[in-house]
């Protein structure tokens, strides 16, 4: 997956007030709730330039309703489409979601789970 797919992503994201960072919150201070998002490939590229990659999103927060209306703007961007500066083309699509245990009093955990989707020229 392209860099300008995933600050496609990131874009996306932040346009609809989700506080998102890729691999590692690092910034201070910390959101309630904040997003973290990773990836997982599809090998190899298809012959037609598609390359699929799995989008996992951790939500971490305090309030499990408020990682819910998250949830909820994140799945009102499936099937958005775009076309990048380097004149690949991308979407998105929601795959679903559930609750991860927390072991940590007061702190709830979700996940989102994302299909992005990137032809590559």
């Amino acid at each position: 997956m392209s860099e300008e797919a995933l600050a496609w992503l990131k874009e996306l994201l932040s346009g609809t007030g989700i506080s998102y960072a890729f691999g590692l919150w690092l910034e201070e201070p910390v959101p309630d709730p904040y997003w973290v998002g990773e990836k997982e490939e599809d090998p190899p590229e298809s012959e037609d330039g598609l390359q699929e990659c799995s989008i996992l999103l951790t939500g971490t927060g305090t309030s499990l309703y408020r990682l819910e209306q998250d949830r909820e703007r994140i799945r009102t961007l499936h099937e958005s489409r775009g076309i990048l500066k380097n004149g690949s083309g991308v979407a998105l699509f929601y795959d679903g979601s559930f609750p991860v245990p927390v072991d940590q009093p007061g702190l709830q955990r979700l996940q989102v789970n994302l299909l992005l989707k990137e032809w590559r020229i």
